[in-house]
């Protein structure tokens, strides 16, 4: 992703959650999960390269036609990589899976990353909160947005510490209710 495309979805971020006030309004469509997934697995391509990180895909099910909105969706996808990335270290592992049950689809990012500390876990997807310090620029929205999307769109968002070393971000949602 780009510069000017984090910039944009940095600013993006920043009104939507100082605007939380307001609810986001949804504009729902049809769109085939796994493609929407690929899409936005395949704009993170060159930096996991440039990287050297690990990324691996795993979509078994995914390729059910939901009902979302596709703007806020790709956002939340585009926030959980850009900080599953941030935070892996070179030759590192990263995984973007997707699983549909009877009911529920559920999109998990994890990576091989520094740990969140127990203490920030519970508010990490609060406004202006960060996981762990970096050197750039990131303001601590980009969490507050997923969390603030999936419950517009009737979703769970949440996140926790892997067994060894990394973290798994979540994102659940009844398949039909707008995930």
């Amino acid at each position: 992703q780009s510069s000017a495309e984090e910039l944009k979805n940095m600013i993006a971020n920043i009104i939507d959650v100082t605007n939380s006030s307001q609810t986001l309004q949804p504009h729902l469509t049809n769109v085939t999960l796994s493609e929407l997934i690929l899409q936005v697995w395949q704009s993170y391509a060159v930096l996991l390269q440039e990287r050297q990180i690990n990324g691996h895909l795993y979509l078994p099910d995914c390729n059910v036609v939901i009902q979302t909105d596709v703007m806020l969706l790709k956002r939340m996808l585009e926030n959980y990589l850009s900080n599953a990335i941030r935070f892996t270290p070179r030759q590192g592992r990263l995984l973007l899976r997707c699983d549909v049950q009877a009911d529920a689809v559920t999109v998990q990012v994890e990576n091989s990353g520094v740990a969140i500390s127990e203490q920030l876990l519970p508010v990490l997807f609060e406004t202006y909160h960060r996981g762990q310090k970096d050197n750039g620029y990131h303001n601590g929205l980009g969490l507050a947005f997923c969390r603030l999307a999936a419950q517009t769109l009737r979703g769970t968002v949440g996140a926790e510490n892997l067994p060894g070393q990394g973290v798994r971000f979540i994102r659940s949602t009844r398949v039909f209710s707008g995930f």
